[in-house]
């Protein structure tokens, strides 16, 4: 049998901290465990908890290695408490006992109950403290919470730092030009920053997916994108004196959006405005009357037999604001977030039409008699004839009149007709929608293809991160 080690934490009035006791150890044994030169970083670093495993995929027990041992302090975002216990054991194993994380080694139990303590590598350098969780390996160490009474949510307890590291690669390119990743360092330290406490209910701030940033420890770290995040080390995104959140998507399609547009807080620093940088990101989604219908019915609304779909509104920069769905029995509406997940659009830069859309290799239209097309934001007079002859969606070549000329470029809706004033109108489409953009993402913030340009023609990280937030300055972490 095991030894059984118990430890009870008792409250010393005197020194007013946490002390460990072990029911069956002397004092002398109990002074092997401590590791009084373990460097706590407590007051140069910042941690973050980071869910690993949670909720439906909380585990009923899990293992942890470390070559270098373990050390069990008390954590906080701020760092941890160097604590008088330590194990040289290179693994050791979580379970659910009464209700609490109970963690063990060969010898039986070294601490009863996780509650506010972390467990880390004990290697003396902290760039070396590297953990083993179900086969990958993440930097510092752990701590785990109780899910539903018999379950362990388990996070890795973290530096901030590091956990920057983990984060870059995965939300750009490791080959992309320096000053790109070095904007991306700062946007996604930010991003994590003011994503503290995102899942406070489970025990953790931050998860490894797209609803906060994607993160997959060490194996996920380079050369490249470790150095970018040493070069920014502590830089983050500030407006009006206080840290926000960096946001960054893939490829804006030529236009950055207004938060509001997408989400519902105007924010001061995210604004519209056209991507002279951007690269283009074509795609296309087709419906037929009969599957918008269904859509709807899944989506638990109903407007009848549907008979048409319409662009009804677009943003000053003519990007898609709300798209309406008629049917025999009314209409429904759909707009921002919820708009891109109805109709599987990639951005807001979209157009709809009831004919194929057609694009060349180089995006544009030769035809017969040269005509100046012009936008509302770009009021030019139209210099061609009353018709000009184009490719229709069959290939074949036919006349058609100057005014219902509709181009969109996978940026802007162009018609020769409209005015700064009046606007544009979509056509309503009644039979098969063809659906056609550029760009993808959300489109608030920095366009990441976008950075990475802006970075091949010598811009450096503080140039991009200023043209893509508005009077934003680049602080330092307290």
């Amino acid at each position: 049998m095991k030894k059984i080690i118990s430890i009870l934490l008792m409250l010393c009035m005197v020194l007013s901290s946490f002390a460990f006791a072990f029911a069956d150890e002397t004092e002398e044994n109990l002074s092997s465990r401590s590791y009084e030169n373990f460097e706590a970083r407590s007051e140069e670093a910042r941690y973050v908890k980071v869910g690993l495993y949670y909720q439906t995929n909380a585990v009923d027990s899990f293992k942890i290695n470390s070559d270098s041992g373990f050390i069990i302090a008390k954590g906080t975002s701020k760092g941890w408490t160097q604590e008088n216990i330590r194990t040289d054991a290179t693994e050791l194993t979580v379970t659910v006992e009464d209700g609490a994380a109970c963690l063990s080694d060969a010898d039986g139990v070294i601490v009863s109950s996780l509650k506010n303590y972390v467990v880390l590598s004990a290697a003396e350098d902290p760039d070396e403290r590297i953990v083993t969780i179900k086969s990958k390996k993440y930097r510092d160490g752990f701590t785990a919470t109780v899910y539903g009474g018999t379950k362990l949510n388990i996070i890795n307890y973290i530096e901030l730092e590091h956990y920057v590291r983990g984060v870059i690669a995965n939300e750009m390119g490791a080959s992309y030009p320096m000053e790109a990743l070095k904007a991306q360092a700062i946007a996604a330290r930010s991003y994590g920053i003011k994503g503290l406490n995102n899942h406070a209910s489970n025990g953790f701030d931050l998860c490894t997916g797209q609803h906060c940033q994607v993160y997959r420890g060490v194996s996920s770290e380079y050369q490249s994108t470790d150095t970018a995040a040493a070069e920014t080390k502590g830089q983050v995104l500030t407006y009006d004196g206080k840290v926000v959140q960096g946001y960054y998507y893939a490829t804006s399609g030529g236009y950055c959006m207004n938060s509001e547009d997408v989400w519902l807080n105007p924010l001061g620093y995210c604004k519209s405005r056209v991507d002279d940088f951007a690269s283009d990101y074509k795609w296309t989604s087709t419906f037929t009357m009969e599957q918008i219908q269904e859509k709807l019915k899944n989506a638990g609304k109903s407007v009848g037999t549907v008979t048409g779909v319409q662009i009804t509104a677009r943003n000053d920069n003519g990007t898609a604001r709300t798209v309406t769905i008629y049917g025999t029995n009314g209409n429904t509406t759909y707009s921002k977030s919820s708009m891109l997940s109805f109709f599987g659009c990639k951005s807001f830069v979209f157009a709809m039409s009831d004919k194929e859309f057609v694009w060349t290799s180089s995006n544009k239209t030769v035809t017969a008699d040269p005509i100046k097309l012009y936008s509302r934001y770009t009021p030019e007079p139209v210099t061609s004839g009353e018709t000009i002859t184009v490719m229709n969606a069959t290939g074949q070549m036919e006349e058609v009149s100057v005014a219902d000329i509709r181009m969109h470029n996978g940026k802007s809706v162009y018609a020769p007709s409209c005015t700064e004033e009046g606007g544009y109108t979509d056509d309503l489409v009644t039979g098969t929608v063809y659906i056609a953009g550029n760009g993808n993402g959300h489109g608030v913030g920095m366009p990441q293809t976008s950075a990475r340009n802006m970075a091949n023609e010598g811009y450096t990280c503080e140039d991009i991160l200023k043209y893509y937030y508005k009077d934003i300055e680049i602080g330092m972490l307290e």
